[in-house]
């Protein structure tokens, strides 16, 4: 679980402090990404990402519309 997640930023020095913190919070080259599992879109069951692991490549895009 990511220590950081659902944190409030209560300033830029805040903000930035923690980005600072979290820069190294990713896998290396050559690691597996961590394993998750999401609800299919039209809601007919749950697909994890270790499926795909050595079948075909994953490109994952997250971002935020906020």
């Amino acid at each position: 679980m990511d220590s950081f997640a659902g944190r409030t930023v209560r300033d830029d020095r805040d903000g930035y402090a923690l980005i600072m913190a979290r820069q190294d919070n990713h896998p290396r080259i050559g690691e597996s990404a961590p394993d998750f599992e999401l609800d299919l879109y039209d809601g007919t069951g749950r697909i994890r990402l270790s499926s795909f692991r050595g079948d075909r490549p994953v490109v994952l895009i997250f971002g935020s519309l906020t």
